[in-house]
């Protein structure tokens, strides 16, 4: 499937579903304070072509992969933390949906801008 990722264009999707999990936590007389948190059920789509790819919603065995070109998938869970007021602390648990010989479900840490 990484050869799918490679090409001159490319298009994007992601639908996701986004809710608080709580907006500042104290923990009254203790000094520990959490940032705002959400959660977030998610959807991802992609698609990299070149110049006289066949682009198709779902390629036959019999295709050749750099020719043809279809979406990868992928779903998942997230969970962002709000820190400093600028900066996603974000955690996602991602199911890729085209990788048959890959692991079923992963980790990503990531820190940076939510879109």
């Amino acid at each position: 499937a990484l050869d799918q990722v490679i090409g001159t264009r490319f298009a994007v999707f992601n639908a996701e579903l986004r809710f608080p999990l709580f907006r500042a936590l104290g923990l009254g007389f203790l000094p520990v304070w959490l940032p705002p948190m959400e959660a977030a059920v998610f959807y991802d789509a992609g698609l990299a072509w070149e110049s006289g790819n066949v682009l198709r919603w779902s390629r036959a065995p019999t295709d050749n992969p750099s020719l043809v070109r279809q979406p990868l998938t992928s779903w998942g869970f997230s969970i962002r933390a709000n820190m400093l007021g600028f900066v996603v602390l974000r955690l996602d648990y991602t199911n890729p949906l085209d990788r048959p010989d890959s692991v079923p479900w992963y980790w990503t840490l990531s820190l940076g801008p939510t879109f």
